[in-house]
């Protein structure tokens, strides 16, 4: 609950800000503002993007698709990618989908039951869990695509990141992403759990992935992410939200 005695509110998205005044509807809205977070795209940009293709054993050929999120939320929906997953390999055998993200959580069931459904439909030479990574910049910029599926989310701080480097990006159609996305504009929605969606969604993307409409939209999402969520701009915002407090 926020104090009343402070100057400013501030909340990492619009989402976050409607669900807090949701549940506190006694609030003042006049000290609530939003903050996004601030991202250095051009440290991201300039990662070296040549080891993760020869770590894995990769070929050129393959293409490779990731979500980056940890297993330790129920807010998160890495099954319905999983379960996406033999459909696009039927007819992209050549594809990687790699999993980022912390795989022990506890009280957390998720990577389990993933990973049990990949071993029993025998996805694991293609599906492959890394965990947590420090070097997510040189992982992004090794990708042909980005997935994200969620059921829940306060920003969307990977998906944005992967939209800032040019990569092509699906992701689950919820409040959070279309927020960051101008309203799906810039990326694929599919639908939030829709496992027949998603892959279709992906297949889609894989044989347009260098279309003229793909490489636009991609542009569009660049330019959109980088002038909203740059580090830049968060540090004028909150240079702005000082100054007001001062005043």
């Amino acid at each position: 609950v926020t104090n009343k005695f402070v100057c400013l509110n501030l909340f990492v998205s619009e989402i976050v800000l409607q669900h807090f005044r949701s549940i506190n509807p006694s609030q003042e809205h006049s000290n609530q503002r939003i903050l996004y977070n601030g991202i250095d795209f051009e440290e991201l940009k300039n990662k070296n993007t040549s080891n993760l293709r020869s770590e894995l054993n990769f070929s050129d050929r393959n293409i490779l698709i990731a979500m980056i999120g940890s297993f330790n939320t129920n807010a998160r929906d890495h099954y319905t990618i999983c379960k996406a997953l033999p459909s696009v390999l039927e007819i992209y055998p050549e594809v990687k989908f790699l999993f980022i993200g912390n795989t022990k959580a506890q009280n957390s069931g998720s990577y389990e039951k993933c990973f049990t459904f990949c071993r029993e439909h025998n996805l694991l030479s293609n599906v492959h869990f890394l965990g947590e990574r420090n070097d997510i910049g040189s992982i992004i910029n090794s990708l042909d695509l980005y997935v994200h599926s969620s059921y829940y989310e306060t920003f969307g701080l990977a998906l944005a990141e992967a939209m800032a480097c040019g990569i092509p990006c699906i992701a689950s159609d919820i409040p959070a992403f279309r927020e960051i996305t101008d309203n799906g504009v810039n990326i694929s929605l599919f639908e939030t759990g829709n496992v027949e969606d998603l892959s279709n969604k992906i297949i889609f993307g894989i044989k347009n992935i260098k279309s003229s409409q793909t490489q636009e939209r991609v542009f569009r999402a660049m330019n959109y992410v980088q002038k909203r969520f740059s580090i830049e701009t968060h540090k004028a915002e909150l240079h702005k939200f000082y100054k007001e407090c001062l005043e």
